[in-house]
């Protein structure tokens, strides 16, 4: 289990882990209603606002994809 704050409201965060990580997840808050992604991750997991996710991540919607920016060069 992932414990921690929502990066939108701070409001109570607890999320499953997945067998296999890392993985990229996308929901809503169920706080505030505010778009979220997670990085889903045995060590350093994240979680971030979509406008501040996609500064650093590019998802193409058509492949299913996600990659960081810093790799597409």
């Amino acid at each position: 289990m992932i414990f921690g704050s929502y990066p939108c409201c701070n409001g109570p965060l607890a999320l499953t882990l997945p067998d296999e990580t890392p993985i990229l997840e996308r929901e809503i808050c169920p706080h505030c209603g505010v778009k979220v992604w997670h990085l889903l991750c045995r060590v350093g997991p994240q979680s971030w606002i979509e406008s501040e996710f996609f500064k650093e991540y590019q998802v193409d919607e058509a492949t299913k994809t996600v990659r960081k920016k810093r790799e597409i060069i």
